[in-house]
């Protein structure tokens, strides 16, 4: 046992793990993060403030309870680079970790009632079969293991692909993303408190549309949680 964990302390120096942020900076091997980005990294205070900018995106649009993100999407924040690992990298670990400390959030919020469906935001099967996963179904996960709340990503399904909505305005993503869920399992929603995850909202156009059809399929209430939020 000793000499194992020499070893493993030899691979660190010769070979660090390296911080999924900053991606300079060595980390323990259990984190995600080194000890200076822990610090820096741009926690928000949504999950105890009624007024933030994820909720800002939904007013006059959607009815939501409460909506909230983990981190601000900067520039020196370096959150992008978790969410490519996240995303392209094969590193689904990342949503459950992140998923996981958005549940303990979300515990000790009083903005959040009782939720009793988590429900990741969907994506095609031909996008899961090319990515291998789906990265929400995976923050989800993690989110429904510390809520200890049942979790799906089969009640809800994106039927097509849709176009990039970089540069598109805000009218112009909704129209993107029009009609492109399909609820699957109306009977696991009706009347329940559902809570949609997602790994980013900027405009929150894919969440509106997707909440609208939610709401539409017999869900008493929605509230949305995510990893990032773009600061207005």
């Amino acid at each position: 046992m000793a000499l194992l964990t020499i070893w493993n302390d030899l691979i660190q120096v010769i070979y660090p793990d390296l911080c999924l942020a900053c991606e300079s900076k060595p980390k323990s091997p259990s984190a995600l993060f080194c000890s200076d980005c822990i610090f820096h990294l741009p926690l928000t205070d949504h999950f105890s403030t009624v007024e933030n900018v994820v909720t800002k995106h939904f007013y006059g649009r959607v009815d939501i309870i409460h909506g909230a993100a983990l981190y601000y999407m900067t520039d020196e924040s370096h959150i992008h680079n978790v969410v490519h690992k996240l995303k392209y990298g094969d590193r689904p670990e990342i949503g459950i970790q992140l998923g996981e400390l958005i549940g303990k959030l979300i515990k000790e919020s009083a903005l959040f009632p009782p939720i009793d469906v988590i429900i990741p935001v969907p994506i095609t099967l031909r996008k899961k079969y090319t990515r291998g996963y789906n990265q929400c179904a995976y923050i989800s996960q993690g989110v429904s293991t510390v809520l200890d709340v049942y979790q799906s990503d089969n009640i809800v399904s994106k039927t097509r692909e849709t176009p990039t909505q970089t540069g598109l305005n805000r009218y112009e993503r909704v129209q993107n993303v029009a009609d492109v869920f399909e609820i699957s399992k109306p009977d696991k929603i009706k009347n329940q408190h559902i809570l949609v995850v997602d790994d980013v909202v900027t405009t929150g156009a894919t969440l509106e549309s997707l909440c609208l059809k939610i709401l539409a399929a017999g869900a008493s209430s929605v509230s949305i949680a995510t990893i990032g939020a773009a600061q207005s």
